[in-house]
């Protein structure tokens, strides 16, 4: 059996068990990134050119919510490259999005990576306003090395979330882009019909659990994606097929506003060493696993994983994208592309 989860977090969508009836997506009239003029949403400016000035006394010391393995890898290697006489950067283990973002609201951390689609839908909630200081990760239909987000047992003889018809869906976060990417590839296929439960689980124990039988889909990303196919398992789809036509923002670092405001030359300072570990990673990929390693992922894990583009700067047109297909569910109201300017500030 699947055990819930106590935790209660302040989003309105992430309960224990979330029934997400596909329907209320009919009724949204394909929202997508159309809403507003995406053309006019290219490079957004990140640069913040108000706000306290470095702290005078010493380094400000920064602490960054990290629920996101492969997408917390630049984040940590940021602290190589910040001005240490101005920013020291500290890194909490938060065991989940939706707990990174909580974590977050209530200053015990101040910055957070997660998934666009997680921020857009905290943001929107209005309670506690988020800026993005820099994006992580991007995703697309074109990129060729995007992994699977969904995995089963072989002998379920699925080959598409399309498939799907009353499962049980196991995922980290309830506000996870896997979780859009997954309801929207169903929808694809069967249409209005369909019905999902979505359960949050652990990435291990969703693989566990449908190993066993007692879970029928997990959703994971990387590196959890490449240890459920070292176990047996089966992958479907991809999350840049589903999430946005072009390419998109699937993870990026995020401030409270009120804190992007009054320390925009920390922002900057955190952006720059974000920038500088992108390229360190471009220039030489194996720092990602030797960071991974170090999180105690095996090499047989690491040397396997599928890594999506690395991006620094938010295309507000992509963001309005993921924007998008949350308006398309039904769990995010208005304009697209509005949202996407909210949280770019």
């Amino acid at each position: 059996m699947i055990a819930p989860r106590t935790h209660t977090p302040h989003h309105t969508l992430a309960a224990a068990v979330v029934l997400i009836l596909a329907m209320l997506a009919a009724a949204c009239g394909g929202g997508g990134g159309g809403s507003g003029d995406p053309a006019a949403g290219t490079d957004a400016n990140l640069d913040g050119a108000s706000g306290d000035q470095l702290a005078s006394t010493g380094p400000l010391p920064v602490s960054v919510a990290l629920p996101l393995a492969v997408a917390g890898v630049p984040m940590r290697l940021a602290a190589d490259s910040v001005d240490p006489g101005a920013v020291t950067l500290s890194y909490s283990e938060a065991a989940t999005e939706t707990v990174a973002l909580d974590e977050l609201a209530s200053g015990e951390v101040d910055l957070a990576v997660v998934s666009s689609t997680a921020a857009l839908l905290a943001n929107a909630e209005g309670t506690t306003p988020l800026r993005v200081v820099s994006a992580i990760t991007t995703t697309g239909t074109e990129l060729a090395n995007d992994p699977p987000l969904a995995f089963v047992s072989a002998d379920r003889g699925f080959t598409s979330l399309g498939h799907l018809a009353n499962e049980v869906v196991g995922v980290a976060s309830l506000d996870s882009y896997l979780v859009t990417a997954a309801v929207t590839a169903a929808l694809e296929i069967r249409g209005s019909d369909v019905q999902i439960e979505f359960t949050e689980m652990a990435p291990r124990d969703q693989i566990d659990a449908v190993v066993a039988g007692d879970l029928v889909v997990a959703l994971l990303d990387e590196p959890y994606a490449t240890e459920a196919l070292l176990v047996g398992l089966v992958g479907l789809d991809t999350l840049g097929k589903q999430l946005c036509d072009d390419t998109c923002p699937s993870t990026v670092l995020v401030a409270r506003a009120d804190w992007a405001d009054e320390h925009a030359n920390v922002s900057d300072q955190v952006r720059a060493g974000v920038d500088a570990a992108l390229g360190r990673i471009a220039n030489d990929p194996s720092v990602v696993a030797a960071t991974l390693g170090e999180l105690g992922f095996g090499p047989e894990v690491t040397e396997k994983i599928r890594l999506a583009p690395w991006q620094g700067n938010v295309d507000r047109a992509g963001l309005a994208a993921v924007a998008g297909a949350l308006v398309d569910r039904g769990v995010l109201s208005g304009s697209a592309d509005q949202a996407a300017r909210s949280l770019l500030g």
